[in-house]
């Protein structure tokens, strides 16, 4: 099994059990350093960045841009989230993990490399929610919330990026 805290793997193998991404996956080598790799067979190291943490709180259900990553030209970066979020009252709760490969070519626009990848769960009948998305005008990784009419929902993000060396 995987040593390395956010990549689970299954036993014996060097490819992760869950999720299945099925044609691409991220995965640490035998040199401690963690890895990309596409269904082309292209194989790409990841450098790891600070992990930070935003928080937000929301009182209606418009889409609030937390945070973003800037991809420049000829750059690919991996972006994982972690979300908690809960109505102030705490009678209602959200959580999320979600990751998405995302480049940039040049002359190009930044792209999500595949699909997102990722678990929510929640107890909210009113569905507050939480997206990675690509904005081709700012060429970021936009880290979007909605919450809920009439809620005040408290939310944490934390967001660890690794970028192409």
């Amino acid at each position: 099994m995987s040593t390395h805290p956010h990549i689970a793997l299954a036993e014996g193998t060097t490819k992760p059990g869950t999720p299945d991404t099925g044609d691409h996956y991220i995965y640490p080598h035998t040199d401690n350093k963690l890895y990309y790799k596409a269904d082309d067979g292209l194989e790409i190291e990841l450098i790891a960045g600070r992990p930070r943490t935003v928080t937000q709180q929301t009182t209606d259900a418009t889409l609030t841009t937390v945070t973003t990553v800037a991809v420049a030209v000829d750059e690919v970066w991996f972006v994982k989230a972690i979300v908690t979020a809960n109505i102030a009252d705490y009678s209602a709760a959200l959580g999320v993990e979600m990751w998405g490969v995302f480049r940039r070519a040049t002359g190009g626009d930044v792209t999500l490399v595949g699909t997102l990848v990722g678990t929510v769960q929640e107890d909210s009948g009113s569905a507050p929610t939480f997206a990675l998305t690509v904005d081709t005008g700012t060429q970021t990784v936009d880290v979007n919330v909605t919450g809920v009419a009439a809620e005040t929902w408290d939310w944490t993000i934390t967001l660890e990026t690794h970028q192409r060396v």
